[in-house]
């Protein structure tokens, strides 16, 4: 149970790494990501972890904050079209072994199941970067508290 002495813990272990590694002139994604699991704790973060997150990213510069949510929105971008890539290689590898004379009657006939395969890839990296992107956001524009996104 997170009783408020555990998250007054951890928001200031989240403090403390934000503000070295802004006096090391090194923050970072990075730094943004591995302080919302010193919030979240043994947990995977959650939005409600976002949220508090953006209260302790208060004590940075805004340019800072303009800075890294630039810098999450480019890595969401890059992360994405290696998504799209991966997909579209998955049906062009299911095409090859398929070897249809024609490949578009075969896509329009084809259901998602048939082509579906188990690939190395995890979209797991586009979650995190999106949480680090949301926090970053809701550090200067708030939403109502009664605004939830996500059901856990």
């Amino acid at each position: 149970m997170r009783t408020t002495e555990w998250f007054q813990n951890r928001t200031h272990r989240a403090e403390k790494r934000i503000l070295e590694a802004q006096q090391r002139g090194d923050l970072r994604l990075g730094t943004i990501w591995d302080s919302i699991q010193e919030i979240s704790g043994d947990e995977l973060p959650t939005e409600n972890d976002a949220r508090h997150l953006a209260l302790v990213l208060g004590l940075l510069h805004v340019e800072e904050i303009q800075h890294l949510l630039r810098q999450a929105s480019q890595a969401i971008d890059q992360d994405s079209e290696s998504v799209i890539n991966q997909v579209e290689k998955t049906i062009g590898d299911w095409l090859a072994e398929k070897c249809p004379a024609d490949r578009r009657l075969t896509l329009q006939q084809a259901t998602v199941a048939e082509v579906r395969r188990q690939v190395g890839y995890s979209t797991g990296s586009t979650i995190r970067m999106a949480l680090v992107f949301q926090a970053l956001a809701w550090s200067i524009c708030q939403p109502p508290e009664n605004h939830r996104l996500v059901v856990y």
